[in-house]
């Protein structure tokens, strides 16, 4: 996360008219489990052959799935229906291993109750054409992690790599410090082709230290991940995190975490950076719902907001959030467009933590201040945007910006109140205000 220093720049929120929903709009709430068509069954190898069963111990079940991660040939594991019960251990992947089973209910990798992991428990490094489709993988709580681990860990760092599809499946019941579905780019390789779209993940228990249902990784631009999918995932208790070239994130709902936000679009740190030296580049974020954090802070003191954009030149449009501890819409990001986006009932948390005042904004505006042009929030566009509060109090602003600079933001078309009024200048920049915000 980037260092959050305050700056003051306001605008409070309107107090016109807004064509709002009177109730959570559909995609909010509890959310239904999302699905894409079963894989065919027509191909692969049968999980039985490499003696897994739901007849299984749970230790013969360890066994036989170390046996078939030890396979040479790269092949499609077919599971039939039915639970299949695993003795706490890691695998790690000789060849491009596929996991493929009969549902994503219909077939369950689940491990004991209680385990004790220290490292990845799912890790291909590598491997190109990997697929894990249609099933459901049950951490069942294991015991809280001594450091930061991956629950299906996908890493180019030995390798140029190609080709990963997580689909139609379930990750549940894992406990933080934990990405669940993790894919990386390092040592100068590229991870290209990964799409992960339609999936179901949850923490056993929201947590403040640090996790993501979904992470993308250059490892500080390390290296490349291009065109990646991030789509139709349902994340409940954790986050989403992206990086890379011409990201699509799109039609997730996130919704009860407390560490981070619902989605960060990740930075590369150092100064300097510009849009080409930046790895986090052209994101399209559409059609997201961000909704119902808490308030507090997470290890990093941060309040659980929507979107943490500094994903430079990107889209943002059609998503909305709401009823969220910090601001709705957070953005570093240069060269960026919001559009046609809602904000309500955000800011729970109040102006405490590392980002002040900007918790309380539908959309908040900030230089990082780390002298690097692509995270400055210099020329961005709003156009057609609406933030309010329904009589909470909470969400203060419907938009603030704070910089020691003039960061030239193009206001149009949007409900949020006339344009900025300077109110009192600091040795940072000014503070800008408008009318309170309407109410329900």
């Amino acid at each position: 996360m980037a260092a959050r220093v305050l700056c003051l720049m306001a605008l409070l929120s309107s107090t016109v008219a807004h064509d709002k929903p009177r109730q959570p709009p559909a995609g909010g709430g509890t959310p239904i489990e999302g699905s894409s068509p079963a894989a065919s069954a027509a191909d692969g190898v049968p999980a039985a052959r490499f003696g897994l069963s739901p007849a299984n111990t749970p230790a013969q079940n360890l066994t036989a799935m170390t046996k078939a991660f030890a396979a040479a040939d790269s092949p499609k594991i077919r599971f039939a229906p039915g639970v299949y019960r695993l003795a706490c251990g890691a695998f790690r992947a000789a060849s491009a291993i596929s996991l493929i089973g009969a549902g994503k209910t219909a077939t369950t990798l689940q491990f004991e109750k209680g385990c004790q992991f220290n490292g990845d428990i799912f890790l291909w490094n590598s491997k190109s054409d990997v697929a894990v489709t249609d099933l459901t993988i049950d951490f069942n709580t294991p015991a809280t992690p001594n450091k930061r681990i991956n629950g299906l860990a996908f890493h180019a760092y030995s390798g140029d790599t190609d080709g990963l599809t997580i689909r139609n499946m379930r990750a549940i019941n894992a406990t933080s410090p934990v990405l669940v579905i993790a894919a990386a780019a390092a040592g100068g390789h590229r991870y290209t082709n990964i799409a992960i779209t339609h999936n179901y993940v949850t923490l056993a228990e929201a947590a403040p230290t640090q996790n993501q249902c979904i992470a993308l990784t250059t490892v500080n631009g390390a290296g490349k991940i291009p065109h990646a999918v991030v789509s139709y995932n349902i994340c409940i208790n954790t986050g989403i995190q992206v990086d890379g070239d011409y990201t699509q994130v799109v039609g997730n709902d996130i919704s009860k975490f407390r560490f981070g936000t619902a989605i960060f679009a990740a930075f590369r740190s150092g100064k300097g950076i510009t849009g080409e030296t930046a790895t986090n580049r052209f994101c399209r974020i559409e059609g997201n719902v961000m909704h119902d954090s808490p308030a507090g802070l997470d290890v990093n003191n941060v309040a659980a907001g929507g979107l943490e954009n500094s994903c430079y030149q990107s889209v943002v449009k059609n998503n909305r959030a709401y009823n969220l501890g910090g601001a709705g819409f957070f953005n570093f990001a240069a060269g960026t467009s919001y559009i046609d986006n809602l904000a309500w009932n955000n800011g729970k948390q109040g102006p405490v933590g590392a980002n002040s005042h900007l918790n309380q904004g539908g959309f908040a505006l900030e230089d990082n201040f780390t002298e690097s042009p692509a995270y400055s929030s210099q020329d961005v566009t709003l156009t057609g945007n609406k933030a309010w509060d329904d009589g909470a109090g909470t969400q203060r602003f419907g938009y603030v910006e704070f910089s020691d600079r003039v960061l030239h933001v193009t206001l149009k078309d949007n409900d949020f109140a006339r344009s900025p009024v300077p109110l009192m200048p600091s040795p940072h920049g000014s503070m800008v205000a408008a009318s309170p915000p309407q109410k329900k």
